[in-house]
Parts: C-alpha cells; structure tokens; sequence
C-alpha cells in the first residue's frame, strides 16, 4: 500500500494502493492531517522517571520509580568499573622486583605507585585507606577501590606484624606493616604482577659489601706473592 502521507495532508486510500497492500491485511481509513514521524532514541529509565513525574504519579509510584533508576545507574556504574579493570590488566606492565630486603628481591610500595598511577587515571580507577588498627599481632587495613562513575570496591587486607628491628619503636613496626598490607592489597585487588625485569636487563646482580672488601684485600696481603718464591 503507498498511502499520500506528507505531513499536513489528506490520507486517502485508492484501488491501486489497496491492491499493493499483503493478503488479510486490514485498511481502516484515516481522515484529517497525518502527524509527520520523528525518529527517536531509546528509552532510558530517566526518561521514564521524567514521563511519570509529568503525568502527576502518586508518591508510591515515585518511589518504585525512583528505586529502579538507582538501580539502573548502579547496573552501569557496575559495568563501567569492571571495563577500567580489564583495561587496567591489559595494559599495566609487570613491575620488577628491582629492590631488595633480606636477601630477598620484591618491588616497593613507591615505585609500584609511581608506575601505576598514569594508568589508574587514564582508566578512572583510585584506591583510599579509610583505616589501619593492630589486632593480636596483625596489620588490618580497611580502604576501597573507587571509579568516576562511582562504583566502589571494598579493600580489606590483613598481614602480619613484621619482626621488631634493633633500634624500631612501636609506631615505627606498625607503620611498615602498614606499608606491607598497601602493597599487598593494592597488587590483589588490581591483578598486579611483579616479577623479573626482562626489558632492564633482568634483576641487578648482587654486590660484596665494603666489609667484604676489606677482608679480601686483608687476604690478598697476607697471601705471599708468588713472583717472589
């Protein structure tokens, strides 16, 4: 069927537009302007809120209204955080374990956050530490991961107390076992590696200390000098 529908104008339905319309299809004539067509976009849960306020909705349907909204802005902001987390892993590097304690290799707190804070900006992604309490020997830090859209995470991390160093206070334990849960909870939550450097040319090689020096030049002396006999 090819109705005359230009805006403003008569519908009329003649035998020849009858005979193009499907088999079994119904034609009801229509008199009077047609409304011209605008195409419009989806439908959104705030466009909806809108409709229901300018119709005058009771509160109660306000209410449900405005409970699905919140809903749906949560779905979103859901969504939206878990694509900055992916985003994140794909693109932050393993982090090298370039400093040493103990005789063992790991990455600092300072230099994991220097390396990942452009990365966290450009994904919208931040982390804060609401609190840190000692409970029986062990470091409690309570925090969140948080994005712009303002989906947040809860952060809790719990470690051990390191050792008392000769010379350390009290304050001074608990704050690298606070240091010790950030760097924990931060590499957990963000799916963050560390490793061996191989674009550095891999971990530097340990060093004899000036002590050991001393000792292999007190030896060298000592030892008769063979040219001599």
């Amino acid at each position: 069927m090819k109705p005359n529908n230009k805006p403003g104008m008569e519908l009329e339905l003649v035998p020849e537009q009858a005979a193009d319309a499907a088999p079994g299809a119904v034609l009801v004539p229509i008199h009077g302007p047609v409304p011209e067509l605008r195409a419009q976009g989806p439908t959104t849960v705030a466009d909806i809120l809108r409709g229901a306020v300018d119709r005058g909705a009771d509160v109660g349907t306000l209410e449900r209204m405005m409970a699905l909204y919140e809903r749906d802005q949560a779905t979103q902001a859901a969504a939206a955080f878990n694509a900055a987390v992916v985003t994140f892993q794909q693109e932050c590097p393993i982090i090298a374990k370039l400093d040493k304690n103990y005789d063992k290799w790991y990455a600092r707190m300072d230099r994991i956050w220097r390396t990942i804070r452009p990365l966290m900006e450009k994904c919208g992604l931040a982390v804060t530490w609401e609190s840190m309490r000692e409970e029986k020997g062990v470091c409690v830090l309570e925090g969140h991961l948080r994005h712009t859209r303002g989906h947040v995470q809860t952060l809790h991390h719990e470690v051990p107390l390191p050792d008392l160093i000769k010379g350390q206070n009290a304050s001074q334990r608990m704050a690298s076992g606070e240091t010790y849960a950030k760097r924990y909870a931060t590499c957990a939550a963000l799916g963050i590696q560390t490793g061996d450097d191989d674009d550095g040319g891999g971990v530097p090689p340990d060093v004899i200390t000036e002590a050991q020096v001393d000792q292999i030049r007190a030896a060298l002396q000592a030892s008769p000098d063979p040219r001599t006999g």
